[in-house]
């Protein structure tokens, strides 16, 4: 008889870098990522409340793409003092950020030219952080994260991506790693004949491409440490600006596109050529938010989409999710459908903010379930 259960610690990796040994356990191999060992669904952390961790062997992130202020005013129909960078939409956000007090924020759209500013926040909210590499750029991404819990390990600064792993010790007194790839993708609207023209690629071709550098470099630091990509503890978090049923979307939750691919809405353009291989990645992501998805993440005038993604290795279990509309208010007027559109008094950006709750189950409980249960 075969056991019903999957073996718990697929393997323990001890690696040496700089010094550092420490052991990296792959957890739960549940794809979906959101549901815990008894089934039930991820708990609901409310708008500003707090996704804080008590546990060692818990990670909270939230991702937000925090709209610059050179690009709010593109915003022509919302209200000039709802745009205010300085008395409403910044005061906003630090508050946001000190009640979340997530342990990791992925931030996209950092102005660079007030870097100094988000820096100083930072770090007189108990922060330390990093960014992408800012020459030539008007905005970056930046990651936070709480120094006395995580140790920045590595980090690297790639096109419309910032990269970094983190060490911090669980429950047991094990040195886990956890990767972290904040992106933001390529946006714009579709232009096909006129990029056709112009001889450039389809903003669909760049994001793929962007993402795949991304995951690249994550699987080529993991590989140099010794470690096996398909086992480490990997959160992909960030503004897509695509849907999940897009490139980008499919490849990170099926973990492969064939040669040829196109996207339904855009069947006369191939993403990947037919002649030019398959797309692939090694790890095992799901969506955060399958369980509990969100009506939308962004919202203009008369049009909602969702572009913003938290996915999650399977070796992370989803404990709680952040429920960023005010659920007080009955579903069709947490935000109006009508010509309303984001920012607004309640929230300071055109994106809604997404975070979670990850739990990392500790080295010794996993190594301690090896062996257990009718293997035949």
């Amino acid at each position: 008889m075969v056991a019903r259960w999957l073996p718990i610690a697929l393997s323990a990796v001890v690696a040496s870098a700089g010094g550092i040994i420490f052991k990296l356990i792959k957890g739960s191999t549940d794809a979906e990522a959101n549901e815990d060992a008894s089934g039930q669904q991820p708990a609901v952390v409310h708008k500003t409340g707090s996704l804080a961790t008590t546990s060692a062997d818990e990670i909270s992130i939230v991702s937000y793409n925090i709209l610059a202020d050179v690009f709010s005013k593109k915003l022509t129909y919302a209200d000039e003092s709802l745009l205010d960078w300085r008395e409403h939409r910044w005061p906003l956000i630090q508050q946001q950020i000190r009640a979340w007090s997530a342990d990791i924020v992925c931030l996209q759209e950092v102005d660079v030219l007030w870097l100094s500013e988000y820096l100083a926040f930072a770090a007189a909210a108990g922060y330390s952080a990093i960014h992408q590499d800012s020459k030539g750029k008007q905005v970056v991404c930046m990651t936070l994260f709480k120094p006395g819990k995580l140790q920045l390990w590595w980090q690297e600064s790639r096109s419309r991506a910032l990269l970094a792993a983190f060490l911090f010790t669980d429950s047991t007194g094990a040195t886990q790693a956890l990767y972290a790839a904040n992106l933001h993708l390529e946006g714009s609207p579709y232009k096909p004949q006129e990029r056709l023209a112009q001889g450039s690629p389809y903003k669909p071709q760049e994001r793929l491409a962007q993402a795949r550098s991304a995951l690249a470099s994550l699987q080529k630091h993991q590989t140099a440490a010794g470690l096996p990509p398909e086992e480490c503890h990997v959160v992909v978090a960030g503004d897509f600006n695509s849907s999940k049923g897009e490139a980008v979307g499919r490849l990170l939750s099926s973990g492969w596109l064939p040669a040829g691919y196109t996207e339904p809405h855009l069947p006369q353009v191939r993403i990947l050529p037919e002649g030019g291989g398959d797309a692939a990645q090694p790890y095992l992501l799901a969506d955060a938010y399958a369980a509990r998805p969100l009506p939308f993440t962004r919202k203009v005038p008369q049009l909602e989409s969702s572009l913003d993604w938290l996915f999650v290795s399977a070796s992370l279990t989803v404990t709680a999710l952040l429920q960023p509309l005010d659920p007080a208010l009955p579903a069709d007027r947490r935000l109006p459908h009508s010509r309303m559109g984001l920012p607004n008094a309640a929230h300071p950006s055109d994106h809604l903010p997404i975070g979670a709750k990850l739990r990392c189950l500790p080295a010794g409980v996993m190594m301690g379930q090896q062996g257990h249960g009718d293997a035949s």
